[in-house]
């Protein structure tokens, strides 16, 4: 746990979103990330695994991520694109914005390819998202 703590504090971050090559000290702490997931879907069926409750906890308490972490990241730049809204009363982010002009982009990019699931657009139409700009 010291690992990722120390990870958090160096990345300013606040949830257990490691890349999975990270390494801190001699410990291979993406990895260790990527096992905890596992192991937690074990725990989850009622499997055998090293990992307990207090262990889980442990983790959701620095941030742990144990869904889709793909769909956690794009909740994430949603709620980012609902403050933008908020702020300026559409959704019409400019290309250049640091964190919402490329990912804005890439939506409609898949929405054009049918990969964008119903309910992400669902999501970005109820804000008043437009497809064609």
């Amino acid at each position: 746990m010291n690992a990722l703590r120390k990870w958090k504090a160096d990345n300013n971050v606040d949830d257990a979103l490691v890349p999975r090559n990270t390494k801190v000290g001699d410990i291979l702490l993406g990895e260790n990330i990527a096992n905890y997931r596992k192991m937690k879907k074990k725990y989850d069926q009622g499997q055998d695994t090293y990992l307990t409750a207090e262990h889980i906890s442990e983790l959701n308490d620095e941030g742990m991520v144990w869904g889709d972490v793909n769909d956690y990241k794009w909740n994430r730049k949603y709620e980012k694109l609902v403050e933008f809204h908020a702020d300026n009363e559409h959704c019409d982010v400019p290309q250049a914005h640091p964190e919402l002009g490329y990912w804005s982009n890439n939506q409609r990019k898949a929405k054009a390819n049918n990969k964008l699931d119903s309910v992400k657009v669902g999501k970005l139409e109820g804000l008043g998202f437009k497809w064609v700009i």
